[in-house]
């Protein structure tokens, strides 16, 4: 019985690829924690700012690092039509690329009430003009009202568990009481 193992280097896939996975994961995490942290722990407006502006930051890199290493580069407006899950569903990058966009135009707007009361963001001239619309502050009035929707959905949800209920400061009945 031979038990030698043999090791080859791919070179199917060059560093970009890892670059690529690296920049997209970190990113994904950083606006996952960033949100959860600000739905289920308790408000954090910096941490929401900060963890989506760095989140999308990072998605972006990662994305324009993968279309760039793609061999058709116009195949990425292909890619980036939302019917692509209908019209190819067996086309991974599709997906992935779905997914991250997806996860870019939700971190913006979850973190847009937050944005347009940032003294930080308004303090940047263009972005002080973006965030001087009419149409943004619709948009951030909307979604604040969402913010406002997702906490008792949240508090709904914890209610029947008192570590959750415990770390909110919500009462919890004695379960010794109704033996």
């Amino acid at each position: 019985m031979d038990v030698t193992m043999n090791y080859y280097t791919q070179d199917i896939w060059t560093w970009w690829f890892a670059i690529y996975l690296y920049f997209g994961g970190l990113g994904a995490a950083t606006l996952t924690v960033a949100f959860l942290t600000d739905m289920y722990m308790k408000q954090h407006k910096e941490l929401v700012l900060w963890g989506a502006i760095s989140g999308i930051i990072l998605l972006s890199v990662g994305s324009a690092l993968l279309f760039w290493h793609l061999l058709d580069h116009f195949a990425v407006i292909h890619v980036l039509n939302p019917l692509v899950w209908i019209l190819k569903p067996d086309a991974w990058i599709a997906w992935g690329t779905q997914f991250i966009l997806w996860m870019m135009i939700w971190g913006v707007l979850y973190a847009l009430p937050y944005m347009v009361e940032s003294r930080f963001l308004t303090g940047i001239p263009l972005l002080k003009s973006i965030l001087g619309w009419p149409i943004v502050h619709r948009l951030a009035a909307l979604c604040r009202r969402f913010h406002k929707l997702r906490q008792r959905a949240a508090s709904l949800c914890t209610m029947g568990q008192p570590s959750t209920a415990l770390s909110k400061g919500m009462p919890v009945r004695n379960l010794d009481s109704t033996m």
